[in-house]
């Protein structure tokens, strides 16, 4: 061990370093196995991922072993569970963690592999506390004995040692002639001293033809030639471990939680393998093949053989032909299914391969058995498998056979599914490939494509509402026994081929069986139900509360009651669809077998509109019943003086001398009844103090809105949705109400029930009827004394009034200054002075309006110089002498 270890002082180790390579495989066969291609309904090679069914895991110096995902764990310090005192050490101070992974199956030198691992440790930096001596170690090894130190094994070790004075990483392959001693015959070593700890990629290639086991891991490479006769056989077990070791000089205390080793897989492959299940085939008794089309009878026993091979050419290159011990076996699962057989084996009836019986009683190695046949595939050559079953599926039903094809190194199988007899089937119309069941010329060849008719169709639930008959067609079979759950059995023939259930029935159970006389064929067993109400359900009004109704699907005698099902409320015309459904009732059974709960619904609190009732059969109540006992939302003025009330927002009103107009009315086709309001209201502009501060938006709109209506229902309101709109109805932001424009503000009530009430406030903002004053401006602005014409005209310094009989009355005012001499203003020279300096128009055009000087006084406001009554509707004017003030 010297030589190997470098430690004179550990001669125990030889005892267990087989165990610290086994540990490192276990998740090595996370990559799946070489696919081949399909033959018939075969699939290609599947990899197993269940390492448990690969390796058994044997914990020897406590208990670290671990397996997750596609690492093992082969040694740990994490648990005290994890590690244990040398059993080998007599000083009691030798501790160890190590886990060992053995193969349950021999691997194969007949045939290639290869696999690709990572070994690892945790870093070790310095030894344990208390320690003169701390290793980590990993390895891979191969063996004749399935068990741990015995027999001739290659060991392929990753070792990580930190001494007091000394650290090292080796990597070594070396040949023992056995571990049941410290000592052995070396081959060969190899040291690679690095600086520091790093995981090693390895990969390991077995080349069967040349017989020459390759360890490859970064650029070392190690190959070992003529491995069968130096592992003296023609299979190997295969073993990966791992330890965490370490040598107390003191107290024994408690190791550095968190050291391990470890091995993770990444590939294996048979790369030369290409598995095939082929030509499946299946005879009767007498040695006559059956054939799909051809037909079998339950306890009928029969004969299925298949062919096996590797089709792969790689597996017979240079003369050499590869072998690969598997497996064939019964497979039934939702993927790969078996039906209509069970394997059997007698002296009569034996399990063969290639023409020699392998078994003639039921055991772990028949087709059903735990393992199934053992076969070895043998370079490209065909290997014949046959094994008996009964036929022990439904008469006229599909004999289905999946057979799986397991590789015995690594657990690697192909899966074939055929169909070795077709269903005889006993297809009704409308069923078929590409038949429509409402269009029976899509239906194909009656007796061929289809067999027998069960008309009317049912409905969604499983019912008709009239006779049901079943019709057989000839063709294919000749006679169809029907055998009802009511009455006797009939058989239908091309001379007899009906028959009908008349009467009403809550479910009369059909059983139907074809068969071809002359052939002795006989199809698969169909069932189905027959279920009749033909009597409608009734909808009537309870007189017990506004909107409610009354659905009864009581039968009268000699009839039968489907139950209620739904509740349609469909408009004036009655005519009901999925789309109408108001209300579904209770219902039982399942889906396609469905009947109504009850027999009676009691229906209050219905909106208006038209109603009609249908029960599970498909049956109506007929003219539909209507319900229009609910009034629209309705519409009154809130009292202003309400202090809780709302908010004011536009012209005021008086409730009594402006109620809210009366509505009118109308119904729609689902009986609900809807009201529309128009009113108008006008503001007059006010240029001092416009409406709503000058603009009407959405926010004030509503408000206005809520301060002139109130509206209420004896159902409750749903919704109220207010929109501003402009004259013509389209939506728009907002008002301008400095000048004359008009609005729609439209609010939709919709109460619980839908029926509505509409609002339409038209709402208009003019200004006022007094003729306008403007200055007289020049045309030019660059030329002051050029042609003028009028500018804007002067805003009312005052609000304007109104008089009873509409007479409108405002007042503007303007300062004018001018150079004068000496004389008198009197009225015409007012007037005169006022005309030079503003235009004056009227609202409504015409000629223009009439001055009348009212008065004239001083600029300090001394008593007035004339005073007389203005006629209606002329302008004030006030003219001080030297200044006029309007």
């Amino acid at each position: 061990m010297k030589s190997l270890w470098g430690k004179e002082s550990l001669q125990w180790w030889g005892k267990i370093a087989r165990v610290v390579i086994a540990a490192v495989l276990v998740v090595t066969l996370a990559p799946a196995l070489p696919v081949g291609f399909e033959v018939q309904e075969a699939q290609a090679l599947e990899g197993t991922t269940d390492y448990s069914k690969i390796f058994k895991v044997e914990n020897v110096i406590g208990r670290p072993g671990a397996l997750s995902g596609s690492t093992l764990t082969t040694g740990s310090t994490n648990y005290s569970s994890d590690y244990a005192h040398l059993t080998q050490d007599t000083t009691g101070r030798a501790y160890g963690s190590n886990a060992t992974f053995t193969s349950h199956r021999l691997l194969s030198l007949l045939n290639s592999w290869s696999f690709n691992c990572t070994l690892g440790a945790s870093t070790l930096t310095q030894i344990f506390p208390g320690t003169n001596w701390t290793d980590t170690q990993t390895g891979i090894s191969f063996t004749r004995s399935g068990h741990s130190g015995q027999g001739y094994e290659l060991v392929l070790v990753y070792m990580q040692d930190v001494g007091a004075t000394k650290r090292k990483v080796m990597l070594s392959t070396t040949m023992y002639n056995s571990w049941a001693s410290p000592s052995g015959t070396v081959l060969w070593a190899d040291e690679i001293a690095m600086s520091s700890w790093s995981n090693r990629n390895v990969t390991v290639t077995y080349d069967a033809r040349a017989d020459r086991l390759v360890f490859s891991s970064g650029q070392e490479r190690r190959a070992i030639d003529s491995f069968r006769s130096t592992m003296g056989g023609n299979s190997v077990y295969l073993h990966l471990t791992g330890s965490v070791d370490w040598t107390y000089t003191g107290s024994l205390t408690a190791p550095p939680r968190g050291y391990q080793t470890f091995a993770t897989f990444h590939s294996m492959s048979l790369p030369n393998l290409t598995p095939e299940i082929r030509d499946v085939k299946v005879y009767r008794a007498d040695g006559t093949e059956i054939g799909r089309d051809d037909f079998v009878v339950p306890g009928e026993k029969i004969r299925v053989e298949c062919i096996v091979r590797n089709s792969n050419t790689n597996a017979v290159l240079g003369g050499f032909s590869e072998q690969y011990p598997m497996h064939v076996k019964l497979a039934n699962t939702s993927e790969h299914p078996t039906r209509g057989l069970t394997p059997f084996a007698d002296a009569s009836h034996p399990v063969q391969v290639n023409g020699s019986t392998v078994a003639t009683s039921p055991n772990e190695n028949t087709i059903s058995g735990e393992n199934g046949v053992n076969v070895t595939l043998v370079g490209n050559s065909d290997t014949t498998v046959s094994w008996w079953a009964e036929v022990s599926g439904a008469q006229g039903g599909a004999v289905t056979l999946s057979q799986q094809l397991i590789e015995d190194s690594f657990g690697g199988s192909v899966y074939s599914t055929v169909e070795l007899v077709d269903e005889r089937p006993l297809t009704p119309g409308g069923t078929g490939n590409g038949a429509d069941p409402g269009d029976p010329d899509t239906w194909g060849d009656a007796g061929h494509d289809y067999h027998y008719t069960r008309l009317p169709a049912a409905n969604v639930n499983g019912w008709n509402t009239s006779p049901v008959t079943v019709t057989f067609y000839p063709g294919d079979y000749d006679v169809m026994e029907l055998t009802p759950s009511e009455g006797a059995s009939k058989t239908l023939t091309g001379a007899d081929p009906s028959w009908t259930r008349v009467d009403d029935t809550k479910g009369v159970d059909l059983s139907a069986q074809a068969r071809d006389t002359d052939s002795g064929a006989v199809s698969v067993q169909k069932a189905g139900k027959v279920k009749i109400d033909s009597e409608a359900p009734r909808l009537s009004q309870t007189g017990r509360a506004l909107g409610s109704l009354e659905a009864d699907d009581t039968p009268s005698a000699g009839k039968v009651s489907s139950g209620l099902w739904r509740l349609h409320r469909t408009g004036s015309s009655g005519v009901v669809s999925d789309a109408t459904v108001f209300r579904v009732f209770a219902t039982t059974g399942s889906e396609g077998d469905l009947a109504g709960a009850s027999e009676t619904e009691s229906l209050g609190n219905l909106p208006n509109g038209w109603y009609v009732v249908e029960d599970a059969a498909g049956n109506t109540s007929g003219s539909p019943l209507k319900v229009g006992s609910t009034e629209p939302p309705a519409v009154d003025r809130p009292d202003p003086d309400d202090p809780d009330g709302p908010v004011p927002a536009g012209p005021p009103y008086d409730p009594e001398k402006d109620p809210v107009p009366a509505p009118t009315e109308t119904e729609d086709d689902n009986g609900l009844r809807h009201a529309v309001i128009d009113e108008t209201i006008t503001e007059i502009i006010d240029p001092a103090a416009p409406p709503f501060g000058g603009s009407l938006d959405a926010a004030k709109a509503k408000a206005m809105m809520d301060y002139r209506y109130a509206t209420s229902s004896s159902v409750g309101i749903a919704s109220t949705v207010d929109e501003l709109l402009d004259a013509s109805g389209n939506p728009i932001a907002s008002l301008d109400t400095t000048s004359p424009g008009e609005c729609l503000i439209r609010r939709v009530v919709t109460d619980d029930q839908g029926n509505t009430t509409t609002i339409n406030l038209h709402y208009r903002v003019v200004r006022d009827s007094c003729p306008t004053v403007s200055p007289w401006v020049p045309k030019d602005p660059d030329d002051p004394t050029g042609p003028k014409e009028p500018g804007d005209p002067i805003q009312p310094s005052s609000p304007v009034t109104t008089d009873p009989d509409g007479t409108q009355h405002t007042e503007v005012s303007a300062d004018i200054t001018e150079a004068v001499t000496r004389g008198v203003m009197d009225y015409a020279g007012a007037e005169e002075l006022l005309r030079r300096h503003f235009a004056l128009s009227s609202v409504d055009g015409g000629s223009g309006p009439t001055v009348t000087v009212q008065s004239i006084s001083t600029s300090g406001g001394g008593g007035h110089l004339c005073d007389r009554p203005v006629p209606s509707g002329r302008l004030q004017d006030r003219l001080p002498r030297e200044r006029c003030d309007w």
